[in-house]
């Protein structure tokens, strides 16, 4: 279908007598555009526009905005391939959304079109709904906001999937900086692991435009499961504020990572012991984080509830300028993991921060462990009035006092407050010279309070988080897809024998057909031979097995993969013996190559598979992305292949190709390839992944010309009660390679008659 510009251009003249315009066609609605004056209401008939770029620059006044408008809020959709920019003075979008399509190298909306900036206007109660490009890798922005005094308000964003920040705030000139645009009262829904950098909800400026002041406000927002990277809000450049959100069972941080001046005060990071859930990352000058709650938060390292990052000598722009001048004070830390000090030092950050304040913050735990991380030398980090329960260590800190702490229940997580004992008035006269500048960082004026103990204020931002958002559009869709849900679902499914439909074949035809008929199948395979002439596409939740029968699979001739799964498929193999020693495929499971390929899930359990050989039985193709990969309870004998091939993202940009590896409990017999081969390149810091498991595996006479394990940039590895027999003799077993910091873990492995283990120096031996 060929596009459809519509081009609207308001004339700028004040007209006393307003208009309602009601168009119901891309014609009118350009012609109704054209003679829109100060003051107008253009009103958009409910329907479907499809393949439409609105391009609105208009020029309404204070007293006479000129307003774009869905006729019903949330009965306008904009479909295909289509964007919103906006340029001008004064104008209103009001209840449209996007969905079912993608803008491409377009951002879908845009307070700027060509050279021209908008300013003074404002996108409401509006939706934007997975409107991703279809390749993973395919960059850009759902939102970006350009010129002065812009707002976004009461609008819903939800499952972004594709490479790029979700909300940009640009300085690219002085017509954007200084800009106040406020960003409240939202609803920012999943965004499920990236696999790379730029998974950011919301980023306000970028380091070469960090010395220049933005002053966005961030406010009164609802965060949830938002785990795209490290970086939920990324600020980047100075004076901005982050104030009264809440972000729930998020993976990550609000991360001030360039720029100097910003408040982070009020917020609750409600992270109900989901790993990899944080706080605040604390990086360059005279920041402020004061009065926020976190709420078992479990995030380590740079994800940590609170983490006061180490700084680089003369860093350069991108890197970690030192932390100088912040003030960290009336915060509560219930039940989360310990906060970290001079976190990430290493050669290259080696400064340690300086002229901290750490006041009357609140730690309390109900189990035992440390406080903190730090480093043994922290001259210039003044802490008083802080107090820990009791359960915690304090690893000889100065200014941590263990006090009595009493819980205080306002939902199944309780809320902490200090009792008579633990309260400290040796801060009152920092508070009192605090409190003079407070004001003129939006800030409350501070009381002599331990923690943030305005238990009435939390519960409120708790209960009304929810509402936040427009109010026509039901957040159940999102909230069904969270991790959490679905794992219960999938342990509520598998209590129902009926849940899923068994179809039983005899024939690769037969197999093939049931694949396609049912999104959500189990096929029963006969015993017998399943000849293939080409591969089978996966595009739903499919389960094979064969109860324990042995199979053989043949190729009629060389064939590229016997299985590929396409975007949102699940493959299973359960409980099959599989004689593949007739194959002639190049992998056993594969990915879709074209790029489209992401949020997979593969599981192979129960399973024996011998004599395969190939390039690898499961492999990941550049640009596709898996959520989860388990190998459990199987044995692999006299296959020469390796087994998991997910190195082919080497563009060294830090992206990846799957974010959990599970291998557990297998037998690896006569195996000649690597056993895995992970690939994670480039020093980029931001992603949580790759996470790998390798663990009560026997191997024995296996061979490979690498390492038989090879981890490159692997984020977090465990290794342990594995046991290498005859395997590898001249070589390397495990081999660890690593740009950035990483933890490894290896614990119990029995190695005889095998090659080495090459760690390096992020490997811990428990």
């Amino acid at each position: 279908m060929k596009k459809i510009i519509c081009l609207f251009v308001f004339v700028a003249a004040l007209q006393a007598n307003a208009r309602k315009i009601l168009v119901s066609s891309s014609a009118a609605i350009i012609e109704a555009g054209v003679q829109a004056k100060p003051g107008d209401t253009l009103l958009i008939q409910n329907g479907t526009y499809n393949n439409c770029n609105l391009i609105i620059s208009a020029k309404g006044t204070a007293n006479q905005p000129i307003v774009f408008m869905a006729q019903v809020p949330g009965a306008v959709h904009f479909t295909g391939n289509s964007y919103l920019h906006i340029t001008g003075n004064y104008i209103t979008v009001s209840g449209v959304v996007f969905k079912d399509g993608y803008a491409g190298k377009n951002h879908v909306w845009q307070f700027s079109h060509g050279k021209e900036v908008a300013n003074n206007s404002r996108i409401t109660g509006s939706s934007i709904q997975g409107f991703n490009n279809p390749l993973r890798l395919d960059e850009n922005h759902w939102l970006t906001m350009s010129g002065k005094n812009n707002r976004v308000d009461h609008s819903n964003f939800t499952n972004k999937t594709n490479l790029g920040v979700l909300v940009a705030v640009l300085l690219d000139d002085d017509r954007s900086r200084i800009n106040n645009h406020s960003i409240d009262s939202n609803y920012f829904g999943i965004r499920k692991p990236l696999g790379s950098n730029a998974g950011e909800m919301i980023r306000v400026g970028v380091s070469q435009h960090c010395t220049f002041y933005s002053n966005t406000t961030i406010k009164n927002n609802f965060f949830e499961y938002c785990d795209g990277e490290t970086e939920i809000i990324s600020i980047k450049s100075c004076g901005n504020k982050v104030a009264g959100n809440v972000f729930k069972e998020c993976q990550g941080a609000v991360v001030l990572r360039h720029g100097n001046d910003n408040t982070v005060e009020g917020n609750l990071f409600y992270g109900n012991d989901k790993e990899g859930t944080g706080g605040v990352r604390v990086i360059n000058e005279g920041n402020w984080i004061v009065n926020n709650f976190m709420s078992h938060c479990k995030g380590q390292g740079f994800r940590s509830p609170l983490a006061i990052m180490a700084g680089v000598f003369n860093s350069p722009a991108n890197r970690y300028l030192p932390v100088r001048d912040a003030v960290i004070a009336n915060n509560t830390f219930l039940n989360c993991s310990p906060f970290s000090i001079s976190e990430g030092k290493d050669t290259e950050r080696s400064v340690d921060p300086k002229n901290v304040l750490l006041l009357n913050n609140l730690f309390y735990a109900n189990t035992p462990g440390p406080l903190c991380y730090t480093v043994p030398t922290i001259d210039s980090v003044f802490a008083t009035g802080n107090v820990f329960s009791t359960s915690l260590t304090n690893p000889g800190v100065s200014g941590f006092n263990a006090g009595a702490i009493g819980l205080q229940k306002w939902d199944s997580k309780g809320f902490p407050v200090i009792g008579a004992s633990g309260a400290n008035n040796t801060t009152k006269k920092i508070l009192d010279s605090l409190n003079s500048i407070a004001s003129t960082r939006g800030v409350p004026a501070f009381s002599n309070t331990i923690g943030a103990n305005n238990i009435n204020y939390f519960k409120a931002l708790f209960a009304n988080a929810p509402k936040l958002g427009n109010n026509w559009e039901s957040k159940k869709t999102s909230a069904a897809t969270s991790a959490t849900t679905i794992a219960a679902a999938s342990t509520a499914n598998a209590s129902r024998p009926n849940s899923q439909k068994t179809i039983t074949v005899s024939t690769v035809s037969e197999l093939e057909t049931a694949v396609a008929s049912v999104a959500h199948s189990k096929i029963l395979l006969k015993a017998g031979t399943y000849t293939f002439e080409r591969p089978i596409t996966i595009k739903g939740n499919i389960t094979i097995t064969s109860n324990g029968a042995v199979v053989n699979f043949v190729t009629s001739s060389a064939i590229n993969n016997l299985f590929t799964l396409q975007q949102n498929a699940q493959l299973t193999l359960q409980n099959s013996s599989i004689n593949a020693s007739a194959v002639s495929a190049q992998h056993f499971i594969t990915v879709t190559s074209d790029g489209s390929g992401i949020h997979n899930s593969i599981g192979i359990t129960g399973c024996k598979i011998q004599g395969f050989t190939g390039t690898a039985i499961l492999m990941a193709p550049k640009s596709s992305y898996l959520d989860k990969i388990t190998i459990q309870n199987c044995a692999f004998e006299n296959n020469k292949a390796t087994l998991l091939s997910l190195k082919d993202e080497d563009d060294n940009k830090g992206y990846y190709n799957a974010e959990k590896i599970v291998v557990t409990n297998n037998s690896f017999i006569n195996h000649t390839g690597p056993l895995a081969v992970i690939y994670r390149g480039g020093n980029d810091e931001s992603t949580m992944g790759p996470i790998f498991s390798f663990s009560t595996n026997k191997i024995v006479n296996c061979s490979a010309n690498e390492p038989l394990i090879g981890l490159f940039g692997v984020q977090l590895s465990t290794i342990e009660n594995n046991m290498f027999t005859a395997s590898n003799k001249t070589g390397n077993i495990i081999l660890y390679t690593d740009n950035t910091k990483a933890f490894h873990y290896q614990k119990n492995n029995s190695v005889n008659s095998s090659g080495a283990i090459q760690e390096n120096k992020f490997v811990i031996n428990k």
